[in-house]
């Protein structure tokens, strides 16, 4: 996605270009909302821990909370995540 992002304004998808990228986003969190949002930590949760409700950050910026709220005692829940970033 970076590569293509640099391609799109005219330039290399070099090696080089794509750290410059990634360098400028770390420098400037206000301009790269993964970075601005990032929250990311080693927790202490382990299999078969209860995990307490967090509210994500969306694409649309409206709260998402996990786990959902109606979500009954006892059914269990896979959690499958990911980043394209």
């Amino acid at each position: 996605m970076q590569a293509e992002a640099l391609r799109h304004v005219g330039l290399e998808a070099s090696a080089r270009n794509l750290q410059r990228l990634r360098q400028t986003a770390l420098d400037n969190p206000q301009l790269a909302v993964y970075v601005r949002n990032n929250i990311c930590h080693d927790g202490n949760l382990k299999e078969g821990d209860e995990a307490p409700p967090v509210e994500l950050i969306s694409t649309d910026e409206a709260p998402v909370f996990f786990p959902p709220v109606d979500l009954q005692v006892g059914v269990p829940l896979v959690v499958i995540a990911g980043s394209v970033s």
